[in-house]
């Protein structure tokens, strides 16, 4: 919905019968006819298809609104949260109707007085069926027409917004002003105002021109001849680049390419089709081992989606650890998720069809909503959530656990283009009761498609929080594309549905001490697809949504965040006491790697303090594949009730320094997962912590902790694992339950139930 303050009207209309005559010629920009475009009218709602010549003709009879009076109003309407805010500057009479496009009446949605200043009138055009619609507003004697959208109520000034009617075409004619539209593909859609029913207009179509995504993002299509050397130029850049500054985004237009594909640190790789075949890729789309000697255990900070591939020799090899999401691929052969022989840390895929079969070993993995012909993979601890042909095994003796059916998700929103080559976001819808497999396997797309310029598109270097606040703050969704923002201050979202969405891995650094980015406790938001780093002046969060203490609910339509990675240290030497809370209620997460930094830039156990990774304290909190890492006290904190968490990682801090630093009143050392004493409700499956202590022999009473006596808490498969370093112990899994590891003791130790 948009917020901002459109201009009331200048013109008065009624409706009466209206005969409609317009032709013409399509043409290309070389002045070469265009046959089998579509020509409409959007009002009156007549189209034909051009023919072989490029003509087409516009006839018929509608009924239509006519120009009956010149005078103007000052003054203004907002619609919002399913009501017209109105804001007059004096006391008049209002009319507000709906009609369809052809002039038919639906409504009557206000007939009466509204006194100065604003007033609310209940709208809510969203119950509606699908479709665009007028709405026409009288004040006093003047009236102003609006076409609507009940997808997505934006409103559209059709008539009058600039001009008084003394200075208009339409005060010399007798017809109503329509909008004529043409389409074909590979072409810009062309669209221009009429002021006149009879007549002849000839259209020029050009090929549509890309968004300006700045200097880090590469669009390629299959005419291009030189992409190959433009990908291995990238990847030399980034391939070894863990703590670097370049970030960068390379995006494939629907066709065929034979290409070889390697992703390095920063680099995120899409398909511009509504599904992954729309993109054929043969040769390989594969991330390496960064490290000598296959290890994959810090491939981080990369990602792909939306493309099809054929592997050359049959494998594709995707050795990636945190932060490294697939998907919505289609991998038309195997799928290597380590090196062989090698391993690596991850990892996390979603929505994606393997034709083949899985193989590779990794410490632990996630999966939700895909589909594969096999699963060989070895290691820890393994999560399926709503695959359609999950893996065999069970837990103990396998290190698998499944979920039959995904409860609660909405899939990430992606970008895409249109046939007429126009750029679009697609955001697919909410399933609020259960889902298995992919989304994609029915040719029609569901899913709500959002104009690229409904998007404030931001460039690192020339945008900061003033420029994206005041976007927002119009009604723009955010596209963040490649590149480092020192914010001065914090990202606010605060409209209801906002979009804010990265693409090539951007990064957040906050400088003064406040979080990157506040959501307001709103329905509807969809986040995701970018880093937070923290600075050196210390943020109490990094991220924060909605405030603490609310109740509202949103479960019919709650806010989702996918792909949120957060640092403190490595990157840049910085301080947060927490990284992510979760206020509001009803959220879904899909996807954060939360880390305090072991290895990289200002790193120690005095240098980058960090408490908490996340806090959740509101209700009805979903999460899937939530990793998070080595930070100082507990890693996760949950205080919301009938919480659920599918799939957990986590290492507790390696660089304990002794154990007067690292103990929790009485109690040796901090659980990687707390879930409050006050919780009565919550369900944890698939949750693992690990531990390497390089610098003292510190013990750890307990991995985990939760209410022990709530009948509503359910803990299922959980583990705890040494990685070595010879020194250390964790002394249980869960509550005083489960068995030691250490140096002294087995390696990994499970729990099935508890309690």
């Amino acid at each position: 919905m948009k917020n901002a303050m459109l201009a009331i009207g200048i013109c008065i209309m009624a409706i009466s019968a209206q005969t409609i005559s317009i032709s013409g010629k399509v043409s290309n920009s070389l002045g070469q006819p265009i046959s089998g475009a579509i020509v409409q009218l959007l009002v009156s709602q007549i189209k034909a298809t051009t023919d072989a010549n490029g003509s087409y003709n516009l006839s018929g009879t509608v009924n239509a609104f006519i120009p009956c009076h010149n005078q103007s109003i000052q003054s203004h309407i907002t619609y919002g949260n399913k009501r017209l805010i109105v804001n007059t500057p004096f006391s008049q009479r209002m009319s507000i109707k709906l009609f369809s496009l052809s002039g038919i009446l639906v409504s009557t949605i206000y007939q009466g007085t509204v006194g100065k200043g604003i007033t609310e009138i209940p709208c809510g055009v969203e119950g509606l069926g699908h479709g665009a619609y007028l709405l026409a507003i009288r004040t006093n004697d003047k009236n102003t027409i609006y076409k609507i959208n009940s997808l997505s109520p934006i409103m559209q000034p059709l008539i009058g917004h600039s001009n008084t009617m003394q200075n208009s075409t339409l005060a010399k004619t007798t017809g109503a002003p329509d909008w004529i539209q043409a389409t074909m593909q590979g072409y810009a859609s062309h669209v221009e105002q009429l002021s006149f029913p009879t007549g002849i207009v000839n259209i020029t179509m050009a090929a549509p021109v890309a968004p300006n995504f700045g200097a880090n993002t590469y669009i390629f299509d299959p005419s291009m001849s030189n992409i190959q050397s433009q990908l291995t130029s990238l990847y030399s850049q980034q391939q070894g680049a863990q703590f670097g500054s370049g970030r960068c985004a390379i995006l494939f237009k629907p066709g065929h390419y034979a290409l070889s594909v390697l992703l390095g640190f920063y680099t995120e790789v899409l398909g511009l089709g509504l599904t992954p075949d729309s993109v054929q890729i043969s040769g390989s789309i594969e991330s390496d081992a960064y490290l000598s000697g296959g290890n994959a255990t810090c491939n981080f900070w990369r990602s792909c989606a939306g493309i099809a591939v054929t592997p050359t020799g049959g494998s594709d090899l995707w050795a990636v650890s945190q932060a490294c999401p697939m998907r919505r691929m289609h991998v038309k052969g195997n799928l290597s998720i380590a090196p062989n022989p090698g391993a690596g840390s991850g990892g996390f895929i979603a929505d994606t069809r393997v034709e083949g079969s899985i193989n590779g070993w990794q410490e632990q993995w996630f999966s939700r909503n895909s589909q594969y012909n096999g699963w060989s993979s070895s290691g820890w601890n393994f999560v399926f959530v709503g695959n359609s042909n999950p893996p065999s095994g069970s837990w103990p003796s396998q290190p698998i656990t499944v979920i039959q059916k995904t409860p609660t998700i909405r899939e990430k929103p992606f970008l895409y283009v249109d046939n007429s080559g126009s750029y679009n976001v697609l955001v697919p819808p909410f399933h609020a009761d259960s889902s298995v497999g992919i989304s994609w396997a029915n040719p029609a797309i569901a899913g709500t498609s959002v104009p690229i310029d409904q998007f404030f598109i931001t460039r690192a270097g020339t945008d900061n929080a003033t420029s994206i606040n005041a976007a927002l703050a119009s009604g723009k969704n955010l596209l963040l594309t490649p590149g480092i923002y020192n914010l001065d201050a914090s990202i606010k979202v605060i409209r209801p549905g906002t979009i804010v969405l990265g693409i090539g891995m951007p990064s957040l650094v906050p400088q003064n001490g406040t979080p990157a980015l506040e959501a307001s406790d709103v329905d509807g938001l969809k986040i995701g697809g970018f880093i937070v780093d923290a600075s050196a002046n210390n943020s109490a969060n990094l991220i924060v949504m909605g405030e603490q203490g609310s109740t509202k609910d949103h479960s019919s339509d709650p806010s989702s965040l996918w792909d949120i990675f957060a640092r403190v240290g490595g990157q840049f030497s910085g301080q947060a006491t927490c990284m992510l809370t979760i206020n509001s209620n009803n959220v879904i997460g899909d996807h954060f790697w939360l880390w305090r930094a072991d290895h990289g830039t200002g790193v120690g156990w005095t240098s980058n303090k960090n408490v908490n990774g996340l806090i959740v304290n509101g209700n009805n909190v979903t999460l899937y594949g939530l990793f998070v890492e080595h930070t100082q006290g507990y890693q996760t904190v949950w205080n919301g009730n009938n919480g659920r968490c599918y799939f957990y990682q986590c290492e507790f801090p390696y660089d304990v320094p002794d154990q007067a630093s690292w103990k929790n009143g009485s109690i040796n050392g901090f659980a990687s997962y707390k879930v409050a004493n006050t919780v009565t409700s919550f369900e944890g499956w698939g949750l693992g912590a690990y531990a390497f202590f390089n610098r003292a022999a510190v013990v750890l009473d307990n991995g985990f902790e939760v209410p022990a006596n709530a009948p509503g808490i359910k803990m299922r498969n959980l583990l705890t694992v040494t990685l070595g370093g010879n020194q250390g112990t964790v002394t249980h899994i869960v509550n005083g339950n489960g068995n030691a590891v250490g140096p002294n003791t087995a390696q990994v130790a499970r729990v099935t139930t508890y309690p």
